[in-house]
């Protein structure tokens, strides 16, 4: 996937990883996306459940 498509939030394509992002802020984790077009793409998502199941 083409990562220049999906960071420009004012087009309409992407808004399934916006709202990832927007989640995944929502309980202090972080979101990696790495892709290569031809080679595929790579979603890593880190979150320290020790304090997203206490915060709750």
């Amino acid at each position: 996937m083409d990562l220049s498509d999906i960071e420009d939030t004012e087009k309409d394509s992407g808004l399934g990883l916006f709202f990832m992002r927007e989640r995944i802020s929502y309980i202090n984790g972080r979101i990696f996306i790495n892709s290569e077009k031809g080679k595929g793409t790579r979603i890593t998502i880190n979150v320290d459940l020790s304090s997203a199941l206490t915060s709750g």
